[in-house]
């Protein structure tokens, strides 16, 4: 009967999953900032983002994207939402979605 194997030496005895770290932000969401800009396209919807960074971290995605549309020649549009709703059967809708 053989000894049980020992494992490599650069992977010590673990009950810890080992793998490579997640692709950056950066990695993942310049491409879409990217495209986003140069097509001078009207800007980013985030479907959910309770599992980004902070916004003051440089691994926050909204960060990654508006620093990005920032650096276009155009810039990032602040001007303010100009969609009317008056007649709407929800209120905040109705009052231009204020506060």
């Amino acid at each position: 009967m053989r000894p049980p194997r020992s494992p490599p030496p650069s992977l010590p005895p673990s009950s810890q999953l080992i793998a490579p770290p997640p692709p950056s932000p950066s990695s993942s969401c310049t491409p879409a900032a990217e495209f986003i800009s140069v097509n001078h396209l009207g800007g980013a919807m985030y479907w959910e983002l309770s599992g980004d960074r902070p916004a003051a971290s440089s691994a926050s995605l909204v960060r990654v994207v508006r620093e990005r549309i920032e650096r276009t020649h155009e810039g990032m549009d602040s001007r303010e939402n100009w969609l009317a709703y008056p007649g709407s059967k929800w209120e905040n809708l109705r009052g231009g979605m204020s506060g």
